[in-house]
């Protein structure tokens, strides 16, 4: 992200890598806040696969002085794990789960693993861009756009619950799958 002038003179830039310590990665939205300062939102992929793609969604405000140059504020990096932590614990509550968050199949997954005493861990839910490499998983899941892998420990177990999470836009994650593994 770079700032000039009015005459076109580059004032500084920021690199959007030194925030996510990924790669590859493109703001897809720069918003000027009313203090000045700029809101923005880009995606990276994380730093495991670097031919995958923008799994991580992040933003920040960002701050620019001729003094002190770019100075990066409130910066938040979305895996997925949010919208994982948040339908593990609604099926654990008993709650419904929205079409938008996971699919009928892992919802299924998540309410027969409570049924069966498998109390996910959701405080450890993990979520990469993998791109379903390091897990088998036992249904063929065939969804539009990307998928990523998320884990967490199973409590009182040596299992690990498994979600085939898709995304397709910025912060927007859904559960497609979910396994003891």
């Amino acid at each position: 992200m770079a700032i000039w002038d009015a005459q076109l003179k580059l004032l500084g830039y920021e690199t959007l890598s030194e925030q996510t310590h990924g790669g590859r990665e493109a703001a897809l939205a720069i918003t000027q806040l009313q203090s000045g300062a700029f809101h923005v939102k880009w995606i990276a992929q994380d730093g495991g696969n670097a031919s995958c793609c923008g799994t991580i969604s992040a933003e920040a405000d960002v701050e620019w002085s001729a003094n002190a140059g770019f100075q990066v504020k409130a910066f938040i990096a979305h895996t997925g794990s949010e919208l994982a932590t948040r339908v593990v614990k609604a099926i654990a509550d008993r709650k419904s789960v929205p079409d938008t968050d996971a699919s009928d199949v892992a919802v299924n997954a998540l309410k027969t693993m409570n049924e069966l005493q498998h109390s996910i861990d959701s405080s450890s839910i993990s979520c990469y861009g993998s791109e379903l490499t390091n897990h088998d998983y036992p249904d063929r899941i065939e969804v539009p756009g990307s998928m990523i892998t998320c884990t967490a420990p199973i409590i009182d177990s040596s299992q690990t619950a498994v979600f085939a999470m898709s995304y397709s836009d910025w912060n927007e994650y859904k559960i497609e799958s979910a396994y003891a593994e």
